[in-house]
């Protein structure tokens, strides 16, 4: 046989298994992206390919399941996902779209349309009514005049003047012209409570030569004009939005959600803009956009787990790519587990933004924070010891005996309630632990 024909044959003997996977994904009534599907598997390590039991990358998914495959046969290895409710996600175009309940969100950046990953997040409510809707007698059109202010001019406002980031003709113009030391805006009024970490979101396109600085756009929890220490920070959300984020602890049990502009004393300023989208939930960062109306919308936690066979084995490895949002819990959040309420080894993030191991509830090791950053990690157990690296990072061991009992694991992802949003793009499990160079590689 010649070189040519038998490079052909390994080839073949490789698509073999990605063929089986899309038959049966298809069969099955899955949604298969091959072209997403296949660019995610290609680009994962090969530690992470070969030799495991269950890969999973984005691009094959269902209502409530979504697919991994195991390589060396192609057959689908299903992980359940949940999400009773529907929820918004940024799709490939930089558009914003509706996923029906319990159907995965394959999440996009907006501006560089770069994938993601599978979008989980914690459950929420949003506290604002018709979120945008501004027509609504609920928001408040007024100018200002306290004490050392006087008042501005009343804003005005065109309903379904241009088209949003949900792609209809649903965004506001809002005019404002406020006089030298006046306020002209819209706000809404919300009931809050006192003592809980509130956070506001806001979407913003400027017009006619306005920029973001002479904006004023807050949530302020604890008083029509006094709203203890806010912090704003304002992101391009694509296509010259800008989503503008504001959080602080609540002063009061009274709070309200505030567009402003507001004159600097010297010279009447004016603002010509669009605005979509308002939020408020309480937590100390945003989620994504709950649309509302007459009334609040709440969206409940994604959860993403399989059960695998991890513990009838003598050693594993579990590996992950993904991007962590920061944490509301005080507690631990479990990313993945493995094992039974007799033992299990398991990878944590921490309030502090850490990622720490824990053998039968006890934290063991951890590493440095990574808040909202792009993380690879692979945790591992064996006969006697466990193992975790971060990032290409020095690998963290632990030595133990025996804690591990025979049965099912599972390995899973924001479940159990944990308080935690992040974007998960790849999984993938091995039955045998990996050796220290290859816990730095695969992560690398």
């Amino acid at each position: 046989m010649s070189f040519y024909k038998a490079h052909l044959g390994v080839l073949a003997a490789r698509k073999q298994p990605l063929q089986v996977f899309e038959n049966s994904v298809l069969t099955d009534g899955g949604t298969y992206n091959k072209a997403l599907f296949l660019s995610e598997y290609a680009s994962l390590p090969d530690l992470a390919k070969i030799g495991n039991t269950a890969t999973l990358v984005s691009g094959a998914y269902k209502t409530s399941k979504i697919y991994g495959i195991n390589p060396a046969t192609g057959i689908p290895v299903p992980f359940t996902y949940s999400r009773p409710g529907t929820a918004t996600y940024i799709d490939k175009d930089g558009i914003m779209q509706i996923a029906t309940a319990n159907m995965p969100r394959l999440d996009y950046d907006p501006v560089t349309k770069l994938l993601r990953g599978y979008l989980l997040e914690k459950s929420t409510t949003n506290l604002a009514l018709y979120s945008h809707q501004f027509d609504n007698g609920v928001w408040l059109k007024n100018e200002q005049a306290v004490a050392w202010q006087s008042p501005g001019s009343p804003p005005v406002l065109t309903y379904n003047y241009a088209a949003s980031l949900d792609g209809t003709m649903n965004a506001t113009r809002i005019q404002l012209n406020s006089a030298l030391t006046g306020r002209s805006g819209i706000s809404q009024n919300i009931t809050i409570v006192s003592g809980l970490a509130y956070v506001s979101t806001c979407y913003v396109k400027p017009l006619d030569g306005t920029t973001m600085e002479t904006i004023r756009v807050r949530g302020e929890f604890g008083g029509i004009l006094t709203g203890g220490n806010v912090t704003r920070t304002v992101t391009d959300a694509g296509n010259g939005w800008f989503k503008v984020v504001s959080t602080s602890v609540a002063s009061s049990n009274f709070g309200s959600f505030r567009f402003q502009m507001i004159g600097n004393g010297t010279v009447a300023a004016t603002i010509d803009c669009l605005i979509w989208g308002v939020q408020v939930e309480v937590g100390s960062y945003p989620t994504s956009y709950l649309p509302t109306s007459g009334s609040q919308v709440s969206r409940p936690i994604d959860s993403l787990y399989s059960v695998n066979d991890l513990l009838l084995y003598s050693e594993a490895s579990v590996f992950t790519d993904f991007q962590m949002v920061k944490s509301d819990s005080l507690n631990l959040d479990a990313l993945f587990r493995a094992g039974s309420s007799a033992g299990y080894f398991v990878t944590w993030r921490q309030s502090g933004g850490q990622i720490a191991m824990t053998s039968s509830g006890a934290a063991v090791t951890s590493f440095t924070s990574f808040n909202g950053s792009r993380a690879k990690t692979i945790s591992s157990f064996g006969l006697t010891q466990m193992r975790l690296a971060l990032n290409g990072s020095a690998i963290a061991k632990v030595n133990y005996n025996g804690i591990f009992g025979s049965g099912a694991g599972v390995i899973g992802f924001a479940s159990g309630g944990a308080l935690v949003s992040m974007s998960v793009k790849a999984v993938s499990i091995l039955p045998r632990q990996l050796t220290d160079v290859e816990h730095t590689t695969i992560t690398a």
